[in-house]
């Protein structure tokens, strides 16, 4: 039933990037254009949006106690081994921003922007039924 229903939401998704797209062509550059935040508030959401996901914290107690070496106490080492991650994190998404904010300028382009709506509308589409196909 998960599965089905996942594999709705991705055709769902598709659909709704794939018709975005085609009524952008025909609209005007303005079309793309989205309302400008200031980095604070962008950094406030992001960061609200994660401490609001679940599944970091899993992962988080999942994935880390099996590098807590043998004997070490496991809440300091765990406390650590998590200030690594966010650190990490910080630096590899903070390297994808600066990377992304150089591209601004085509990015931002509608054409290119109306190919990004396509193929990604494209590619979640056939995940979609791919997905639904699976048994």
């Amino acid at each position: 039933m998960i599965r089905i229903v996942g594999a709705v939401v991705l055709v769902g998704f598709g659909i709704q990037a794939l018709r975005q797209a085609s009524r952008a062509k025909g609209a005007d550059e303005g079309a793309w254009e989205a309302t400008a935040k200031s980095g604070w508030a962008s950094y406030r959401g992001g960061l609200l949006l994660n401490l609001a996901n679940p599944k970091a914290a899993v992962f988080a107690m999942s994935f880390l106690p099996q590098f807590v070496p043998q004997g070490a106490p496991h809440l300091p080492a765990m406390v650590g081994l998590a200030a690594l991650w966010a650190v990490y994190e910080v630096g590899y998404y903070g390297l994808y921003v600066w990377f992304v904010g150089r591209l601004k300028s085509v990015l931002s382009r509608a054409g290119v922007r109306r190919r990004l709506e396509q193929v990604s509308g494209g590619v979640l589409l056939l995940l979609g039924v791919r997905m639904a196909l699976e048994g």
